[in-house]
């Protein structure tokens, strides 16, 4: 059964985290009512660290996932939490509901109650957590589990 899209959540600035956003939603549905969530300061945070620190960062993903390397046990093996990065264009649609306090509600999307919790500076300089209180769970993105592009 096919739904539509209510809203897209960006738990950071981070293009792994965002930049499929265009295979999900266009600037027309989010021009028609789809919400796109982030947290405070996500679009200056995504384009210094992605737009003019891209070279940089294009080569930081090099050694941080090895993707030169050879497959295999002795070379590259995966590219952390996947097995590898997408080789589709990156795409960015700007949020149109940013979470500013620490701690802010939002009713419900589509029936979901959630909880946002700012946890700027953290894992990335723009992030959040959110709490599904329906269902007890917890999304904390990259602060849960700290990876190697940490050290």
């Amino acid at each position: 059964m096919k739904r539509p899209v209510k809203a897209v959540i960006y738990t950071h600035s981070h293009i792994d985290h965002y930049g499929g956003v265009g295979g999900v939603v266009s600037q027309a549905d989010v021009d028609t009512g789809v919400k796109i969530i982030a947290p405070d300061g996500f679009l200056d945070a995504a384009i210094s660290e992605n737009i003019f620190a891209g070279n940089a960062m294009g080569r930081r993903a090099l050694y941080q996932y090895g993707s030169l390397l050879e497959k295999g046990p002795r070379g590259q093996v995966d590219s952390g939490l996947g097995k590898g990065k997408s080789n589709g264009a990156a795409t960015l649609i700007a949020p149109n509901v940013e979470i500013k306090q620490s701690l802010e509600k939002i009713d419900t999307i589509d029936g979901i109650e959630m909880w946002f919790q700012l946890a700027l500076d953290t894992e990335a300089p723009a992030e959040m957590l959110i709490w599904f209180p329906q269902f007890k769970a917890l999304c904390a993105a990259e602060d849960m589990n700290h990876l190697n592009h940490n050290l």
